[in-house]
């Protein structure tokens, strides 16, 4: 399941949360008009949700929560 798409500032891209590879949430990214390929951002063990992008849309702001901070 996709959820928490996040759109960049420019609108050339989308990140979003995803379980595509089993386990909790890890974040994604992809070109906003559906071409190429999906790209993982990330891998952990932890539920991940995408917050925002910077204003030159280089950078991604995300929410991580582990076991120990709930």
């Amino acid at each position: 399941m996709n959820t928490s798409p996040v759109w960049s500032p420019d609108g050339k891209h989308i990140t979003f949360a995803s379980e595509r590879h089993g386990g909790v949430p890890n974040l994604y990214w992809m070109r906003a008009d559906g071409s190429g390929e999906v790209v993982r951002l990330t891998e952990s063990k932890h539920y991940q949700l995408p917050s925002s992008f910077s204003p030159d849309s280089r950078q991604l702001a995300f929410f991580e929560r582990s076991p120990k901070s709930g």
